[in-house]
């Protein structure tokens, strides 16, 4: 039997490493909201997010910017972060009807100088 590789999955967290843009910071989190049916092997990656959305079949999140980026790029870690995430309550779309839950998740890490360096 082989080591079993954590794999992404929309809610986890991408922790930077190193960065080529001025808007995402050295040691930052960005929340994965989802697997893009076009793009397999790659998530999208919102960094600077507020409180993500988690309603058991999507994860969104509001913020900036975003990136596509390669699932072989993001380095599983051992570290895991509770994080808050929102949804509708009794799952009725409403102003002032949202519930809060934590939850943990694992964290990843990237490099997104080194992706800029390949393109």
């Amino acid at each position: 039997m082989g080591i079993k590789v954590a794999t992404p999955r929309p809610g986890n967290l991408v922790e930077v490493e190193e960065t080529d843009d001025t808007l995402i910071k050295k040691g930052s989190y960005g929340v994965i909201i989802g697997v893009k049916g076009e793009c397999k092997g790659k998530v999208e990656v919102v960094f600077n997010f507020y409180t993500p959305y988690d309603d058991s079949e999507i994860v969104d999140a509001s913020g900036g910017p975003s990136r596509i980026i390669s699932v072989k790029r993001l380095k599983p870690t051992n570290k895991t972060v509770e994080l808050t995430f929102w949804r509708f309550k009794d799952n009725y779309p409403a102003q002032d009807n949202a519930t809060y839950f934590k939850r943990k998740v694992r964290v990843f890490k990237v490099n997104l100088q080194s992706i800029s360096l390949d393109k």
